[in-house]
């Protein structure tokens, strides 16, 4: 406020008096705007409000100003504009985003004050507002297969498809195995940089069973608000089969020659994921044959498939077979034909004699009363397994007239 006051001063005298005048000058404040957000870092569908307050009071004039919105590619519930406030306002807004990283909305508050002769001030101090809204969590799983053999390693990679987020990916990972499979982790939160889930899987069980991987992708946003747990969660069921089984039963393991064996074959396991089977080899030597199986060969047959074989002995003693079973479970599905579950193999050794044989001499045929004959009876047989070389005797005479015979008749 300026006050003027006119005097006239001569010497020696002061004339006093006059009019005075007063001009006073109102100075406004800076423009200012005063914005809170109830966040600003959002999750993909959450609100955000922002409060509008006029710090400027009183003024002399009128307060008021402009809101510009940029919207980042990807957001939805809000569109780029230019809107005029004039006091106190509240803004509320429901973002999503539609992209595969963090987008931002962008408020630039821009305040005035036109004075009450019609000049702007436009020195005001803006105030912006990022509000970064987060993807909806996601996350690649990739395992390596999902049907394996007992106590094979599940293997299941982790990546997250959502590289740039406003704070921390993670993600929760559910286990949940059947009872009858142990070595399965115990569920836990796991950071982005692990990327590889391994467990060694064991099927205590004869049929297959299962364990049921669910990770569920997070974001904890910068702001450490609450977390993001709206995410795309992904299931991973891996299939365990039992260890192959079978029952093998050999009606005995001592043969003689031309015996035929129907050896029984019985299906240990129950339901699996592929073709229960069994491959079978003997392997003989040169002096004997097995009737419809070469030495060496291998076979292939659905479990519980009984085989039959007949053995020949060419030689003068006992010849072994060696017999190898092998149970397996073979992988049908397409793109794994040629891949099968193996748990070592049944061996077992059977025997197959020759046929008996004996060679009966005597010194003369005809002889003389109360002479003694004697009857050399050799064999010309090799070694045998599993019991002795004997023969029967069978002695026939009149006993009327003869007397003296051998009394073992028929041993």
């Amino acid at each position: 406020e300026y006050t003027f006051t006119p005097t006239k001063t001569p010497d020696p005298d002061i004339c006093a008096g006059g009019n005075d005048t007063t001009i006073v000058i109102w100075v406004n404040p800076t423009p200012r705007v005063r914005v809170t957000a109830s966040d600003t870092v959002l999750c993909d569908g959450d609100p955000v409000t922002l409060q509008l307050r006029n710090p400027n009071v009183p003024i002399r004039g009128i307060w008021d100003g402009t809101l510009e919105i940029t919207v980042d590619p990807g957001i939805t519930g809000v569109t780029s504009q230019t809107i005029p406030f004039s006091g106190d306002a509240v803004y509320n807004y429901t973002l999503n985003n539609t992209s595969d990283e963090a987008r931002s909305v962008t408020y630039h508050f821009m305040p005035r004050i036109r004075d009450d002769d019609g000049d702007w001030c436009n020195n005001g101090i803006d105030t912006t507002i990022v509000v970064w809204v987060n993807p909806v969590p996601d996350i690649l799983v990739v395992a390596s297969d999902t049907l394996i053999c007992n106590e094979e390693v599940a293997d299941i990679k982790v990546s997250s498809l959502k590289p740039y987020v406003r704070g921390e990916w993670y993600y929760e990972l559910e286990v949940t195995p059947d009872p009858e499979i142990t070595g399965a982790r115990v569920g836990s939160i796991y950071p982005i940089d692990s990327i590889s889930i391994q467990d060694q899987l064991i099927n205590t069980d004869t049929a297959v069973h299962k364990v049921v991987y669910r990770f569920i992708p997070r974001i904890g946003p910068s702001d450490f608000d609450g977390d993001c747990e709206n995410g795309r969660d992904t299931t991973v069921t891996i299939w365990v089969n039992p260890t192959p089984r079978i029952f093998v039963g050999f009606p005995d393991t001592i043969f003689c020659n031309n015996d035929t064996a129907v050896i029984s074959v019985d299906d240990g396991l129950g339901v699996v994921y592929g073709a229960k089977e069994y491959t079978v080899t003997a392997v003989y030597g040169p002096g004997v044959n097995v009737i419809s199986r070469s030495s060496g060969s291998i076979e292939t047959l659905p479990a519980g498939t009984p085989i039959t074989d007949i053995y020949i002995n060419n030689t003068l003693e006992a010849q072994p077979v060696d017999y190898t079973f092998t149970p397996r479970i073979r992988d049908v599905r397409e793109g794994y034909l040629g891949n099968y579950c193996y748990d070592g193999a049944i061996t077992i050794r059977i025997w197959i004699h020759p046929t008996p044989d004996i060679q009966v001499s005597v010194a003369d045929t005809i002889i003389c009363d109360n002479s003694l004959v004697e009857i050399d009876v050799t064999s010309a047989q090799g070694g045998i397994t599993g019991g002795s070389l004997v023969y029967d005797l069978v002695v026939t005479y009149d006993p009327v007239n003869v007397s003296g015979t051998i009394t073992g008749s028929g041993e």
